[in-house]
């Protein structure tokens, strides 16, 4: 029996449990959350409005930041509000190594 499921859709799938909790919080409510998951989307959203400088160039997110514990782990907070996620190399993706 052949999946369903086109290839495009397992490439934009992201992970955490249900009622996971990250720094006691909730995923959604982490104040990371949302610099997670805009990373997420301009790099493999054709419908977000940067997809074309980031996702449309080629520019990914490494597997492990799927999960959004392990970009918590690897990121830490931010120190202030004012910070924003910033790539090493422009040309290369986000992983631990590039911010």
């Amino acid at each position: 029996m052949k999946s369903t499921k086109s290839k495009k859709s397992s490439k934009n799938r992201t992970y955490h449990p249900r009622n996971e909790l990250v720094d006691s919080l909730k995923v959604s409510d982490h104040p990371l959350y949302r610099t997670w998951s805009n990373m997420i989307s301009r790099c493999t959203n054709p419908n977000d409005p940067n997809y074309e400088n980031y996702g449309g160039r080629g520019i990914k997110v490494c597997e492990r930041w799927f999960h959004f514990k392990n970009f918590r782990e690897d990121m830490g907070l931010k120190p202030s509000t004012k910070h924003t996620l910033e790539r090493r190399d422009n040309n290369k993706g986000y992983s631990p190594q590039n911010c």
